[in-house]
């Protein structure tokens, strides 16, 4: 099987763009594949579009996304298919369905995304406010790469559903492979065990990780941790990723740890360390795809706390590995589950070892990539 793994970025780079686009390639060259690397493509006239995205944000107050623009993907097209000639290639796989729009080099294409376009505008703060030409280019372009594509993958139930409702995407080439987790243990059944025996019995320690403050529910989480705190429960949050941009003073109880590296053994080992000594992830976002952090959660077999939306359902199974609330649940809801949870320690050692078992059976990258070498096989 020959794979060219197309990207935008390095995807033979983890420090590069995505986790998940240098996490795909390896996994398929686990599964015995024969990979090549096409990435690190160029835009087409960049600074022409670069100076366009300025005008309609400096005279419009509108967002011009320049890798929704014609000439740009057709530059990548243009790139990919240069680039793969004397290279044997049985599929073109890529992460995201950009590059490969208007690709037709001889061979099949795969893309494996996390969302489709229609579905993002006014979901997520980077698409609202978007132009009529940017919705255009958007939509033109997705349904192009779905038409285009022998299969359109996604990592959730509600993406794929999407690319049915709004593109008219045919059922059949339409499939769900979810994604892995970004991070390598080794853990077993009993590992797990032992690991949490080892949690505090005193403390309830909650983890919130995320970029974006408001987008993943940040204040939510203080307001559940206070209401555990107010309610006989002993309780501390540690907040990854981020520091809280509202102004509201936090109490003692909530540490922020910011932004921390995994590209140091320092931030490695306090990130692990984090995870590993805390009994919930509190994510009450309120737009996602299909965060990775789920499934990297469920590895340490710990369960997540989050809100059903977007694709988050097809990671997070409800009462399994986590429990998924409604977008507008108030704290209470979160607070009483949680002190449910983590006052009976057999029920929590249960859905620990369930949350673990979501990992090692379809929340790996070893089961992801099995199920599209078994998709690849159905072209060949």
């Amino acid at each position: 099987m020959n794979i060219s793994y197309i990207s935008v970025f390095d995807a033979s780079d983890i420090k590069s763009g995505s986790g998940t686009d240098y996490y795909i390639p390896k996994a398929m060259i686990a599964q015995s594949a024969s990979l090549t690397y096409i990435s690190n493509l160029e835009r087409k006239n960049k600074y022409f579009h670069k100076g366009k995205e300025w005008l309609y944000r400096k005279f419009l107050s509108e967002k011009y996304l320049i890798d929704r623009s014609p000439t740009v993907l057709r530059g990548y097209a243009e790139q990919i298919k240069k680039r793969a000639e004397g290279i044997k290639t049985d599929v073109f796989l890529s992460y995201s369905s950009i590059p490969v729009t208007y690709l037709d080099a001889g061979a099949p294409v795969i893309f494996w995304a996390d969302a489709n376009f229609a579905d993002m505008i006014d979901y997520y703060p980077y698409f609202t406010g978007l132009s009529e030409e940017t919705i255009r280019n958007g939509n033109l372009m997705e349904r192009q790469s779905i038409h285009n594509a022998a299969y359109a993958v996604y990592s959730s139930e509600w993406a794929r559903q999407g690319a049915i409702k709004h593109y008219g995407a045919d059922p059949e080439k339409v499939k769900v492979i979810p994604y892995g987790a970004n991070i390598d243990n080794d853990y077993s059944v009993e590992d797990i065990k032992d690991l949490v025996n080892s949690k505090s019995k005193d403390v309830c320690k909650l983890l919130f990780i995320g970029v974006e403050w408001y987008r993943k529910g940040g204040k939510r989480a203080v307001e559940i941790v206070k209401y555990l705190n107010d309610n006989g429960v002993k309780a501390e949050l540690a907040i990854v990723g981020v520091t809280p941009d509202d102004g509201e003073e936090l109490p003692d109880y909530v540490k922020v740890y910011g932004f921390i590296s995994k590209k140091t053994p320092e931030g490695k080992k306090l990130l692990e360390d984090l995870i590993s000594g805390s009994h919930f992830l509190v994510l009450p976002t309120l737009a996602d795809c299909t965060p990775i952090v789920y499934c990297e959660f469920s590895s340490f077999g710990i369960p997540s706390i989050t809100n059903d939306t977007g694709g988050v359902s097809s990671v997070v199974a409800d009462n399994v590995n986590g429990k998924l609330f409604p977008v507008d649940s108030p704290a209470e809801q979160y607070g009483e589950y949680i002190i449910s949870m983590f006052t009976d320690h057999g029920k929590y050692m249960d859905m620990a070892l369930s949350s673990f078992n979501e990992y090692k059976t379809r929340l790996n990258w070893d089961y992801a990539g099995r199920k599209m070498k078994e998709l690849i096989e159905t072209l060949m």
